[in-house]
């Protein structure tokens, strides 16, 4: 099929039925190379640069709706909506086309005939005024189900209701696609990994955050960019990972967050148009005690990419450590509202935990830090804010039972790796810390 061939020498060339940078479709004639040609004539032993092969997206609808007009735009445009807020992902190529499958078809020849390592099947139902949105995503390799939702609206719903239907979507396919492909490349030796199965593998550790994992990790990362030394992703995730060791206070503040500026500088240079690169800048400012550079990291970020719920976690850690707490909870609700699987589970309570208590609320940031540590129990910010809240509130017995998880997971723990590891710009939240470790005991 042309429309396949025509893909495969997009992808070859790291362009994509989207952008249309070097192919461009002409319709009703057919295809055009924008490209410039020039001949070489002289030898040269310079290694040509590729971007690393990268996963690709298709969204199908499942049914025609035949003589239903109304049913059939609502699914073009859902499907239309869908392909233009995936498009603003990095992670994956989304795949411009116009195949129609019907219910019940093997979803792998529709993936092999597109090209596509996974798609998205939308199907549409209506029931008197009301219609029901399927949505599938779908491995095409295998034909497994990934994720799948389903939501109900009247037909009379505005743009708003749609748009919060679409971003949900989009918020869930990124680190749906992650889990998979990590699931797919377990068993592959360390040897025989690519660049995008070191990411993903890398990505996986990180939400159970123990020390060998995050070795294993950061070795993942650095073949990674030994590997594809211009692959973006890489080195904005190897920046995240040194700064949240840092923050963890399993890696000296001094020596470790100049590596994660040069990682995260490094992201951006190679693709400025990467939220994950602008995120990664902005968690490394963070991490260097310079919230207002790192909130406008993280605001170019969400132009780029606003369904990246993990990102928007992070402004509002930044927001409530310059006082702007109401600007902080609205991002939260935000993140929560996509309902996406997180990235790193428990993150959106543990800085509901932190913005809490920068406001001086304890019994809610106690709350918070109680549900952080719940969806991940090696989650080392949670049990901190869970044992300072406690010993503010005078609560020590639960303080003290609080610290001793954390200090089974730090076993280094002392006041000037605390001090050393605090984000804050403020000196007075930061003695209240110590204060607090103090009367649990810590020295």
């Amino acid at each position: 099929m042309l429309s396949t061939r025509i893909n495969a020498a997009r992808k070859a060339i790291g362009d994509d039925g989207t952008q249309q940078r070097l192919i461009k479709t002409l319709p009703r004639s057919g295809f055009r190379f924008t490209g410039t040609v020039r001949e070489v004539k002289e030898e040269t032993n310079a290694p040509l640069i590729m971007p690393p092969s990268k996963l690709s997206l298709a969204i199908v609808s499942s049914a025609a709706y035949a003589g239903d007009e109304e049913l059939a735009g609502i699914a073009k445009g859902i499907t239309d909506d869908l392909t233009v807020a995936l498009a603003r992902s990095r992670a994956f190529d989304v795949i411009a086309h116009n195949y129609i499958c019907s219910d019940g078809d093997d979803p792998r020849p529709i993936a092999r005939e597109l090209g596509a390592s996974y798609l998205i099947i939308c199907g549409l139902r209506r029931a008197s005024d009301r219609v029901r949105l399927t949505v599938r995503l779908i491995d095409g390799s295998v034909g497994l189900h990934i994720w799948a939702r389903s939501y109900t609206q009247g037909l009379t719903t505005g743009f708003d209701d749609q748009d919060a239907v679409t971003a949900q979507i989009s918020a869930a396919t990124e680190p749906c696609i992650y889990a998979a492909e990590a699931k797919r490349q377990r068993e592959k030796p360390f040897h025989a990994l690519d660049a995008i199965d070191c990411v993903m593998r890398a990505l996986v550790l990180g939400k159970h955050r123990t020390p060998e994992n995050v070795a294993i990790a950061e070795e993942l990362l650095r073949r990674a960019i030994q590997l594809e030394p211009h692959y973006g992703r890489a080195h904005s995730v190897l920046a995240e990972f040194l700064g949240r060791e840092v923050l963890y206070g399993r890696k000296p503040r001094h020596s470790t967050v100049p590596l994660a500026f040069e990682a995260a500088q490094k992201a951006v240079h190679c693709d400025e148009h990467d939220a994950w690169a602008h995120f990664a800048l902005g968690w490394t400012f963070s991490m260097s005690r310079s919230p207002e550079a790192g909130i406008e990291e993280y605001r170019k970020a969400l132009a780029i990419n606003p369904y990246l719920p993990h990102i928007q976690c992070c402004l509002a850690a930044a927001l409530s450590s310059v006082g702007e707490t109401e600007k902080a909870l609205a991002e939260l609700g935000e993140a929560e509202r996509l309902g996406a699987p997180e990235v790193y589970p428990g993150q959106c309570n543990s800085i509901h935990a932190l913005v809490y208590f920068l406001s001086e609320r304890r019994d809610e940031a106690i709350k918070a830090a109680r549900r952080s540590v719940w969806q991940s129990p090696i989650r080392i910010f949670g049990h901190h804010h869970l044992a300072v809240n406690y010993a503010l509130a005078g609560k020590m017995e639960e303080a003290r039972a609080a610290l001793a998880t954390l200090v089974r997971l730090v076993p280094n723990t002392s006041l000037n790796v605390i001090a050393e590891s605090l984000p804050y710009i403020n000196d007075r939240v930061s003695n209240q810390v110590l204060d607090a470790f103090r009367l649990m005991g810590i020295r």
